[in-house]
């Protein structure tokens, strides 16, 4: 993961409660149209957080 993804991440855990939802909506918000690949094992297992649903195909 990159310093900068680390950096907002971390960031993002400072915030308030509606702040959070403020900034995960616009992620979401921003993030709808790209077309991602479903994530690898390593990836997977780089943030164990991802609930086990995720990642289910």
């Amino acid at each position: 993961m990159a310093t900068a993804v680390r950096n907002l991440l971390r960031n993002f855990e400072l915030l308030p409660k509606i702040e959070k939802q403020q900034f995960a909506w616009e992620i979401i918000r921003r993030s709808v149209n790209f077309d991602l690949p479903p994530l690898s094992d390593d990836e997977r297992y780089e943030n164990p957080r991802i609930p086990e649903s995720e990642f289910r195909q």
